[in-house]
């Protein structure tokens, strides 16, 4: 991911894998986890942090070391220059646990996911990790990676727990990296309890309260949920797409998080702008996949007979827009659409919806490799270049050639590696959460991203997910392509 995501089928590159956008992202707060809590702090001169040790483990989760390398790449790990002033003291080395979410597809077919080819998720991760610790590790301190399984298919509540308790009980991992699909809000706080960073590439299911909760997440590819409607809104209003009297039509779920973003961001700035919302569908938060599969479809076809019904011309998608897309069209019902990258336009580009829908799509993006495909991708700036550079060069010094699949999960890991790393500089190794959320904080403007809009981030203390930026994107029937229309904007 994909904040509301419902049935319609995106393309979650992270894996090589299509799944229901719904179950990406409209992860529910259901289902509590008892975490150990973690140290708190890390002494500047101790040799090792959190996560300093841990041996092989089996079953649903897994250490493992990982030097050597078959390259001879010449990658250089040093941290690419920025804000901030590295911490007085001696530095920290030694070995650092940091946990990854490997997720699995098992019984797939039956939710209709369907898994094409390219590297497993933990091929990828292993794979970076191995090239980051041949090249000297992060900041001189070697990864020994945490696997945890969960599984798209299976019980989110039960797996998410499981994954804690790996990560904090059966090992104590310093962070949390990468890409995960699914997001619990106690998932969320058992990591904050246990003093663990969580850097998170996955979509956005939380809002401005959920992150203020926990000052150890950050959200690096996406905005919250706040960020997400004021991205949408505020791009419909400038492009005349929403006026006055506009009747609107708004897809959201019953999520704790989405009601909460909904109330304090979305319904203000309608009301302000004196947008009509002339009917809500409210979805309910799915807790497993057979809620993605069986009821939410059943809803967003009612969802689409009410808003023919009511008149409305505008809707507002929210991570539905191609499975409403594909039922407004067996209706004859051709409205607007205000999407973004959440309805993750590069799977809407290949799941067949028609073109009488797709050419109503009007989409606000921040993640160019999916709000356009390969060939209409933006220019790079330099800077945003060489980090991508720099990953694909880890990742072939050890023989891994990823596929296109692979990509959005080869460069949203690295993305989160190097930030990390990047803190670990300004801290002299010193992992302690305080410590890594504070060096982050300080980031500012200076972090370039591997994924996001022209590679803009912006990361304060009161500001900590990642991207900086986001284009208005809208179909063109000549290449059945997004492209972007618009300049940039910079992200609330």
């Amino acid at each position: 991911m994909r904040r509301f995501v419902l049935l319609a089928v995106v393309v979650l590159a992270a894996c090589g894998t299509t799944v229901s956008p719904r179950a990406q992202s409209s992860f529910g707060s259901q289902g509590g986890l008892s975490p150990v809590t973690g140290p708190s702090s890390e002494p500047a001169s101790s040799s090792s942090g959190p996560g300093s040790s841990g041996s092989a483990s089996s079953a649903s989760s897994s250490v493992s070391g990982s030097s050597g390398s078959s390259g001879s790449a010449d990658v250089s790990l040093a941290p690419s220059g920025g804000s901030g002033t590295a911490a007085p003291g001696r530095p920290v080395t030694g070995p650092i646990q940091i946990g990854f979410i490997n997720q699995t597809f098992s019984n797939a077919g039956n939710f209709g996911i369907n898994t094409p080819s390219g590297h497993a998720t933990q091929d990828t991760y292993q794979a970076i990790v191995t090239a980051i610790n041949a090249h000297g590790g992060l900041d001189g301190r070697k990864v020994i990676p945490v696997y945890a399984n969960v599984s798209l298919t299976g019980n989110w509540t039960t797996d998410y727990q499981a994954a804690c308790a790996t990560f904090t009980q059966d090992h104590h991992v310093a962070a949390v990296a990468g890409y995960s699909l699914l997001e619990l809000e106690s998932f969320e706080a058992c990591l904050t309890k246990a003093g663990v960073v969580h850097l998170n590439a996955g979509s956005p299911n939380g809002d401005d309260q959920e992150l203020a909760a926990n000052p150890y997440l950050f959200m690096t590819a996406y905005p919250t949920a706040d960020g997400v409607y004021l991205t949408e809104l505020s791009g419909a209003v400038d492009t005349g797409l929403l006026a006055p009297g506009t009747k609107l039509g708004v897809m959201r779920t019953d999520c704790g998080w989405d009601q909460r973003a909904w109330s304090r961001t979305a319904e203000p700035f309608i009301t302000q702008h004196r947008v009509t919302v002339a009917k809500t569908a409210v979805l309910r938060c799915p807790s497993n996949a057979t809620d993605v599969a069986t009821t939410e479809q059943s809803e967003i076809q009612s969802a689409v007979l009410q808003f023919h019904s009511a008149g409305v011309t505008v809707v507002m998608a929210n991570g539905t827009a191609q499975y409403f897309a594909d039922t407004a069209n067996s209706q004859s019902y051709f409205p607007q659409y205000v999407i973004t990258t959440v309805d993750t336009s590069e799977g809407l580009q290949t799941q067949n919806v028609p073109q009488s829908e797709m050419k109503n799509m009007h989409g606000f993006g921040w993640y160019p490799i999916l709000d356009a495909d390969a060939a209409h991708q933006p220019p790079s700036p330099p800077a945003q270049q060489a980090v991508v550079a720099r990953c694909l060069a880890l990742l072939h010094s050890v023989g891994y050639v990823p596929t296109q699949a692979d990509m959005q999960g080869v460069l949203t890991t690295c993305d989160t590696l190097f930030l990390y790393e990047r803190a670990l500089g300004l801290t002299r190794g010193n992992s302690a959460p305080g410590a890594v959320a504070a060096a982050i904080e300080s980031l500012g403007s200076t972090y370039t991203s591997a994924t996001t809009l022209a590679g803009q981030t912006r990361l304060t203390p009161t500001r900590r997910a990642a991207p900086g930026a986001w284009r208005p994107f809208l179909w063109q029937t000549a290449c059945s392509c997004f492209v972007y229309s618009g300049a940039a904007q910079p992200m609330s």
